[in-house]
């Protein structure tokens, strides 16, 4: 709304019915909510004992803590995380020379805020502060020790050297985290240290307040739809006097704050009394420009559609029970419970093309067994990305399609390209993801777990390169072109053979002459 509304018919007093924007504005509202849902909680639920697939957690979860008041306090892991990096920071100084405030979750309506109302904010990819804490010092030559310190032993983190994922790219910026020494005796990455840009001092060239940006053990990295995000934390080290200075006279962002920054919907409250029933005095032209600039934060891509991939997998005879299986080692970047627990590869790894685009169309795992959990998972980088999982147990336990015919049962993780555990009708692989593996984690001690198979079916897109949309290739004659929403298909003809079917019409002078010959041969 606010990168459109220079452009609309009536500035500054356009008012538009929130409810009429349709298509991308819908799906971009969805993909938004759902991944700042599965941010928030992630942290705070993915240290729980349950092997239950956090997602499953996140609409309960968001719920009861916006009911209760809850969301500001952080979980037991992450406050000893902080205290962990401090101990570290503060060590061989005086306990009186500094003190700590936090740590703090981000509130679930900021982060909405933040990616949603102040998008532009989030070009890095990088929500940095999903929890905070001040490190507060009482002088400079305390400030200086522990700059001192994080330039020795993190001199890569330093601001000018930093590899945000939108420079480096979303593999690159894993594999540059994960090239990154940890804070002594712990798994704690700090990934960036740089000046806090809102410190009121003269002297640049002496700060007197840092941010130290850091990582807890894996770059924690979600998806939805063509949305993506990475979760850090963040310390604030500074000289106590500096920091109150400012803090004092920071304006937070409440109400007032934010519709500055919406003027349709600050227009729409104080026109229609906050009652979405109000008329809109917007013109049709209106609404295609904020469907147009909401289309523009899609990263659709043309794509051509390939052969489907089969992939089996048969155990043989006698079946495998998880236990004895070969472990995965490699860490999940989105699911921290499953680093918690020993992870089992039942099939695979599969490789796959990273130049590609692949979507699930259906899992069907043939086992039986309870209180374990398998799923599918990508390999991007140096980690592991889940993809989608389910529960096993004896309640959950289905007939394949075929059942009649070769007896199988288990369980249907994807079908008909719906995944079950993100409530989306498209299974989509991470781009980038150079393979593919069924594994199973928790529960595994039993031996009434077994699996004996595995059926998956891909679908695989190739990118298109434009030249061939825009007819200078004849290589492919016709192609079914898709977008990655898998929304709309079109078929897109070239243009030169477009020309070359239609018959070409005469040249207006070359027909008279050929008249005039015509009529004096007669």
């Amino acid at each position: 709304e606010t990168l459109a509304a220079p452009y609309l018919s009536n500035q500054g007093e356009t008012v538009v019915d929130l409810a009429s924007l349709k298509g991308e504005a819908f799906w971009y509202q969805q993909e938004v909510l759902k991944i700042v849902m599965r941010v928030y909680i992630e942290d705070f639920t993915g240290h729980y004992a349950s092997d239950r697939p956090t997602v499953l957690d996140d609409g309960q979860q968001c719920e009861w803590q916006l009911k209760d008041n809850k969301g500001l306090e952080p979980s037991d892991m992450r406050a000893e995380s902080f205290q962990s990096i401090v101990d570290y920071l503060t060590d061989g100084l005086s306990e009186d020379s500094f003190s700590i405030a936090g740590p703090v979750r981000k509130s679930l309506q900021s982060l909405f805020n933040k990616l949603y109302i102040r998008r532009g904010q989030t070009k890095m990819k990088i929500i940095g502060d999903l929890a905070r804490a001040t490190l507060f010092v009482d002088d400079k030559e305390s400030l200086h020790k522990i700059v001192l310190r994080i330039k020795n032993d993190f001199p890569d983190i330093m601001s000018k050297k930093f590899k945000d994922a939108s420079k480096n790219g979303i593999i690159g910026f894993m594999e540059y985290v994960n090239a990154l020494p940890k804070v002594p005796g712990t798994v704690l990455m700090p990934y960036r240290f740089k000046p806090n840009s809102s410190q009121m001092i003269e002297n640049t060239d002496d700060p007197l307040w840092f941010n130290l940006n850091f990582f807890d053990e894996i770059p924690e990295y979600h998806r939805s739809g063509s949305s993506d995000l990475f979760a850090a934390f963040e310390l604030q080290i500074g000289v106590k006097a500096e920091i109150d200075k400012h803090r004092s006279s920071h304006v937070a962002y409440e109400r007032d704050r934010i519709l500055d920054g919406q003027p349709i919907l600050k227009n729409y409250l104080s026109m229609s009394g906050g009652n979405s029933g109000s008329s809109s005095t917007s013109t049709d032209e209106d609404l295609k420009i904020i469907e147009s600039a909401l289309k523009g934060s899609f990263s659709d891509e043309a794509v051509y559609q390939l052969e489907d991939i089969l992939l089996e997998h048969n155990t043989g005879e006698e079946p495998l029970v998880p236990i004895d299986g070969e472990r995965a080692e490699k860490l999940c970047v989105n699911n921290k419970r499953i680093n918690q627990h020993e992870k089992v590869i039942l099939a695979g790894p599969f490789e796959l093309n990273p130049s590609r685009r692949y979507y699930v169309e259906s899992l069907f795992a043939e086992m039986d067994g309870n209180s374990s959990t398998i799923g599918l998972y990508a390999y991007i980088g140096p980690y592991l990305y889940e993809v989608t999982a389910w529960e096993v147990d004896h309640d959950k336990i289905v007939k394949s399609v075929d059942h009649d015919k070769i007896g199988k049962a288990g369980v249907q993780v994807v079908k008909s390209g719906t995944n079950f555990l993100h409530f989306e009708n498209v299974c989509s692989i991470p781009p980038m993801a150079t393979a593919i593996a069924l594994i199973a984690y928790g529960g595994l001690e039993t031996e009434h777990s077994s699996y004996r198979s595995m059926t998956l079916q891909l679908k695989q897109y190739s990118p298109i390169n434009p030249a061939e949309l825009d007819g200078s290739s004849r290589k492919e004659k016709k192609k079914k072109i898709e977008t990655l929403s898998g929304s709309k298909v079109e078929e897109v003809e070239e243009k030169k053979e477009k020309k070359k079917s239609k018959k070409k019409k005469p040249n207006k002078t070359e027909a008279k002459k050929s008249k005039k010959k015509k009529k004096a041969n007669s």
